[in-house]
């Protein structure tokens, strides 16, 4: 007599947990495919108003996604990733386009990902990471978890499907015996080839564009279904440490930047006398010497603040200490960001200003802010208010640069240069610097003022209309360079 043997239970992971406690639409899909294929069809290089396009689209699709948890911060992250997108239709700028890439990144991972618990620098980066991880691997799981038992679809429905399942049959027959009928006769096989003049490379290159970009969308989709993030985990105990520690760091930084900062005062207020004399440097020499390695300085000794601020236990003796000298090294490092300017100065006045010079200014006002925002937040123990600090200035110091224009402004700064009008780098600027290239050209000797004309009419005289890489930039130097004519 047999005796049935029970298997052993297998147990199963738990299903993810969905927001409104349901399984992902099954419209999903459907949405990441019409994403891919128009992201397929609209970008193109350069960048322009089809990438702006297909940006806004994805945010409209995630905003869709989070209809029912639309908070202020998810209305910010979708309104700094709208103006992202609007950038790239707005300014030719290769360095302004990254940026707005990477501002549009930032904000779409944090739209995507819900966040829970304390808004810290830390918990934005883990928002980040989660979506990134999503947008790459989250699309098989969100196939897999899709009622597909509940899936109901009616007569034409079926149609549909039993056509294409048809087709994909009849697709290998039909060419087989094409291309036997078109080896045979000459005349059928150029009326073959005439009726389907189809590249296949390209058909290929586009499906499997389409299909990759259909793919990050889904992952980006599921990672808007799912519910809210789980909260940060606690603070491993060996991390933490008492203030003595981080005091006795920050006290010896602070003792160098002191002296540095000492020697500094001199060079800022002592003026071309002192520095000759005492330095033995000319002004140019002076300017020229360690400015990187001063915005390096200051952009290293931001995370040593926050670090120090957040390894010292809060009920931590000394953690008042602490906090005065982080304070103290802010102050310190302000006034290096000032030396830093003053040689940046200096420099522009002898060799003129460059895309390097100026966006490395534009860095270091960023970072004087990012320091006053850690003595308004951070030390009165306000960490959460530091991250949308930051991210918010990120988002205004790019928005102002787009409506400074950088590289018309380097044109005009140019223009006065001790050593003259540099013509050859100032061609090698983006469209956002034909209309002020035009306006200076016409103070110039006439070689050089032909060369410039002839520069532009060469890149922006006649460039094909494309509505994909249409840029108001590229837009004007080309009406510019036509009114020349």
């Amino acid at each position: 007599m047999s005796t049935a043997v029970e298997a052993p239970a297998v147990r199963l992971p738990p299903p993810p947990v969905w927001r409104d406690a349901a399984p992902p639409d099954a419209a999903l899909p459907a949405v990441a495919l019409a994403l891919g294929i128009a992201a397929d069809v609209a970008l193109a290089a350069p960048l322009g108003l089809g990438a702006a396009a297909t940006c806004a689209a994805c945010v409209v699709a995630l905003a869709a996604v989070h209809r029912r948890a639309l908070d202020t911060e998810r209305w910010l992250a979708a309104g700094a990733a709208l103006t992202a997108a609007a950038g790239l239709a707005w300014r030719a700028s290769p360095v302004l386009q990254t940026l707005d890439v990477l501002l549009f990144a930032v904000a779409l991972g944090l739209l995507a990902s819900a966040g829970a618990g304390p808004a810290s620098l830390t918990a934005h980066a883990l928002r980040l990471a989660r979506s990134a991880g999503y947008t790459a691997f989250g699309a098989p799981p969100l196939i897999v978890h899709l009622p597909w038992s509940r899936l109901r679809i009616g007569r034409s429905g079926r149609l549909a499907l039993a056509m294409a399942r048809g087709l994909l049959v009849a697709a290998p027959v039909v060419l087989l015996f094409a291309l036997l009928l078109a080896s045979a006769d000459a005349v059928f096989s150029l009326r073959l080839r005439e009726l389907v003049a189809i590249d296949l490379w390209s058909a290929a290159r586009h499906v499997a564009v389409a299909a990759l970009l259909s793919w990050l969308a889904a992952g980006l989709l599921h990672a808007g279904v799912l519910a809210s993030g789980a909260e940060l985990p606690w603070r491993p105990a060996w991390l933490s440490t008492g203030a003595v520690e981080a005091a006795v760091v920050l006290g010896l930084v602070d003792l160098l930047f002191g002296g540095f900062v000492w020697i500094q005062v001199r060079y800022l207020f002592g003026g071309a006398h002192w520095i000759g004399t005492v330095a033995g440097l000319t002004y140019s020499q002076y300017a020229r010497r360690g400015f990187f390695e001063l915005v390096a300085v200051t952009a290293l000794a931001l995370p040593l603040l926050l670090l120090a601020h957040w390894i010292v236990r809060p009920a931590a003796r000394g953690r008042r200490l602490v906090l005065a000298l982080a304070g103290a090294q802010v102050a310190l490092v302000l006034v290096m960001l000032a030396s830093a300017l003053t040689r940046m100065r200096l420099y522009q006045a002898e060799y003129g200003q460059t895309e390097l010079r100026f966006y490395t200014t534009a860095f270091m006002l960023w970072l004087a802010a990012l320091l006053a925002s850690f003595l308004l937040s951070v030390l009165p123990g306000r960490r959460d208010l530091f991250a949308h600090a930051a991210l918010l200035s990120a988002w205004i110091t790019v928005a102002v640069l787009h409506a400074m224009n950088p590289d018309a402004c380097i044109v005009g700064a140019n223009r006065s240069a001790r050593n003259g009008f540099d013509a050859s780098y100032a061609l090698t600027l983006s469209a956002d610097a034909a209309p002020a290239l035009a306006d200076t050209a016409a103070g110039l000797d006439p070689g050089a003022r032909e060369r410039i004309e002839g520069e532009l009419q060469r890149r922006w005289l006649g460039q094909e209309d494309d509505w994909r890489t249409w840029n108001l930039g590229r837009a004007r130097a080309v009406e510019v360079v036509g009114g020349e004519r």
